[in-house]
């Protein structure tokens, strides 16, 4: 996050995810060598997020409101009809097919209540 501040300074905060506390450094080697797809697909493929870490870190630091009174508002607009675009309706194709090799992916949770809207009509 890029923070601009009104006396010209400007501030980088870092809200990227960072491993487990109980990862370890050679959780992802399989026979002495680096197997890439254990981090990326799987159970060992999370991070802890830290994206609110760093927003609420710059509301705190740098703000004159509460992370509350600026998220209340945001989730009564997500309540809200939104029309869909072409490029929404693309990435969660995208996300719907990383799942392929998860049948939890298929019909699980997150397929059975979230499904991509038809270009041009609304979402609830």
């Amino acid at each position: 996050m890029l923070i601009h501040l009104a006396n010209g300074t400007n501030v980088c905060l870092d809200g990227r995810e960072m491993a487990p506390a109980a990862a370890t450094r050679d959780m992802f080697l399989r026979a002495g060598q680096g197997d890439t797809r254990l981090s990326q697909t799987g159970p060992l493929a999370s991070g802890v997020p830290g994206e609110l870490a760093a927003f609420e870190f710059a509301v705190r630091q740098y703000g004159r409101k509460t992370l509350s009174e600026l998220i209340l508002p945001r989730r009564r607009t997500g309540r809200t009809r939104i029309q869909s675009q072409p490029r929404l309706r693309q990435s969660a194709e995208v996300r719907g097919r990383r799942h392929g090799p998860f049948p939890i992916g298929h019909g699980g949770f997150f397929f059975r209540t979230v499904r991509p809207c038809a270009r041009g009509t609304s979402c609830a």
